[in-house]
């Protein structure tokens, strides 16, 4: 992470400061048993991105060729640190991670005095630890809370040389609370990634078989369960004003659960709303121009993209938008040849491929549209994406710019791969291609200024950030933005007041409650600072920032 411009806060955890570009890494060896491979990766990928200038070595870094042994030797007595993750499966195997862990103890003993190699048990479940030389070391658990047990180990890793054998993790306090502040203020603008890799994850799980041939579709079988609910009116105001209803006939949320989309039927047009139900914009009118309806019955929000098709009832077609109501695009006319409606009633979208499906609802069909072979790119591209692939999702989205050079959400979605790969001068242009294609897209906005900030340009981030909200007030990524912005120039007022406005959009954003109470302590405001932590908890109890602000600011009151 690129350190920040130095402001009031940032001054006083300059000792927390990254690491010059220059500076040798530290090389971490990570033992683990092929059983447990997956939680390995997945460990290995948090210890690069922790931005502490650690090199995690495992065995999957050997070649072809290489004699296995002699490379662990090697690695070992390379390594500072020697991590081993233990569960109940590696208590019971046999072979040569035992001869890994004796390995490194015996160097470890040898080189005391230098401490040159440490060694950190890691548990990944409740399992006994299965060397006694080791019991005299603290282990950390990475259960029941995986994200408050790495802390715990990136703690011991930046205090590592006052850890003596035989000893518990003894931490200097007061420097590992300002190491947190540090980290939580300095943490990286948020850029706008077009799936939640964990969201992914499931839809592949759940991934119905459809043929190559496209010919037929298997669907996947469903179990039917009732489950009662209270029944509550959100949204009940008959009328033609904003946010009032006529007949309203269709209903779809975005993925994360943020926004409503309403058919206002008998209204000719589409409402959005917020989860809470308040207004938020409508688009379209009666007519047969584009953006413009006759009757719209169905209404669906494809997840990958975030956009919005329509079925245009009495216009005989469907009309694709983005979130904002922006057309994008049509297809269909009035007849019963294929790509032709008869009143098409509703639509879905196959959330793995992007086929959609529609009801043609007087043709007595069930019509299935294969997306183009740019959409195709795309998907390809989430998935890689989905997996921290980001070199084989960028040639997927490059891909998908060969097929259609006007594609915003496809330079987009490079500059996302781009930003994860830090060439952050690269993914800025693409954003900024995003912008020339389509001056109203937000989520572009947001990330080119996510880039100007890692180029420490603040200036002209907090102006795109500004844009972005411009374009969509109810814009949490880029209002959260501004707010670092604010934090990192040292306003805590202009901060604060930025992250309530997050809340009032978002009640239940643990992390911009959070950051107020953070924001209110530096202003020496602890009783409004109290009162934020206390509302975070009290949505989320385990929340570790804001369990570990509560005991920070209750014991320095305490002390006063």
């Amino acid at each position: 992470m690129m350190e920040v411009e130095r402001s009031p806060l940032s001054n006083a955890l300059s000792s927390t400061a990254d690491p010059p570009g220059n500076k040798k890494k530290t090389v971490v060896f990570v033992s683990y048993i092929r059983e447990e491979r997956e939680q390995a990766m997945e460990f290995v990928n948090a210890l690069k991105d922790a931005d502490l200038g650690l090199e995690p070595w495992i065995d999957t870094s050997i070649r072809p060729g290489q004699v296995w042994e002699n490379e662990i030797e090697k690695a070992i007595q390379t390594s500072r640190y020697f991590i081993s993750l233990i569960s109940s499966t590696a208590v019971q195997k046999k072979g040569y991670t035992r001869k890994e862990f004796e390995y490194a103890l015996n160097v470890m003993k040898q080189t005391q005095q230098r401490k040159k190699i440490i060694v950190i048990p890691v548990r990944l479940d409740d399992c006994k630890i299965p060397y006694s030389d080791l019991e005299k070391i603290q282990f950390v658990d990475l259960f029941p809370d995986w994200k408050a047990g790495f802390e715990k180990i990136l703690d011991a890793i930046e205090l590592g040389d006052n850890l003596v054998d035989g000893q518990q993790f003894m931490f200097r306090k007061r420097f590992n609370r300002f190491r947190k502040l540090a980290n939580l203020i300095r943490r990286q603008p948020d850029i706008n990634i077009t799936v939640d890799p964990s969201e992914l994850s499931t839809l592949l799980q759940q991934r119905s078989t459809i043929n190559t041939d496209r010919k037929s579709v298997t669907n996947p079988h469903y179990t039917k369960s009732y489950v009662p609910y209270s029944s509550s009116s959100l949204l009940s105001r008959k009328g033609s004003n904003d946010g009032q209803l006529k007949n309203p006939t269709g209903i779809t949320i975005d993925r994360t659960s943020t926004y409503l989309y309403v058919t206002d039927k008998d209204n000719h047009r589409i409402q959005k709303f917020d989860s809470t139900g308040r207004y938020i914009a409508k688009w379209g009118s009666k007519g047969s121009r584009d953006g413009q309806f006759d009757n719209p019955t169905g209404i669906t929000i494809d997840q990958a993209t975030d956009h919005v098709y329509v079925t245009d009832k009495d216009n005989h077609r469907i009309q694709k938008f983005d979130s904002n109501g922006n057309f994008i695009t049509k297809w269909g006319s009035k007849g019963s040849h294929y790509g032709q409606f008869d009143n098409p009633m509703s639509l879905c979208i196959n959330m793995i491929d992007g086929c959609i499906f529609v009801v043609d609802s007087n043709n007595h069909r069930i019509h299935l549209f294969i997306p183009r072979d740019a959409d195709v790119r795309i998907r390809d591209g989430i998935s890689a994406f989905s997996s921290r692939n980001y070199d084989e999702a960028l040639k997927f989205f490059e891909q998908a710019i060969k097929i259609d050079q006007s594609y915003a959400y496809a330079w987009n979605n490079r500059g996302a791969c781009l930003y994860q790969l830090q060439d952050y001068e690269e993914a800025s242009k693409c954003f900024e291609q995003a912008i020339k294609i389509d001056q109203s897209y937000a989520y572009a906005w947001n990330n080119r200024g996510a880039c100007l900030y890692q180029l420490q340009d603040y200036e002209e981030a907090s102006k795109c950030f500004e844009q972005a909200i411009k374009i969509d007030e109810n814009y949490t990524y880029a209002w959260n933005n501004r707010g670092k912005i604010s934090i990192q120039k040292g306003q805590y007022q202009v901060a604060i007041k930025i992250f309530e406005k997050i809340n009032k959009i978002d009640h239940g954003n643990i992390e911009a409650l959070n950051y107020r109470g953070l924001m209110y302590y530096f202003s020496h405001e602890s009783e409004k600072a109290v009162a934020c932590i206390d509302e975070a908890l009290r949505i989320d109890p385990r929340d570790s920032d804001a369990v570990y602000f509560k005991n920070f600011i209750s014991e320095d009151i305490l002390k006063r």
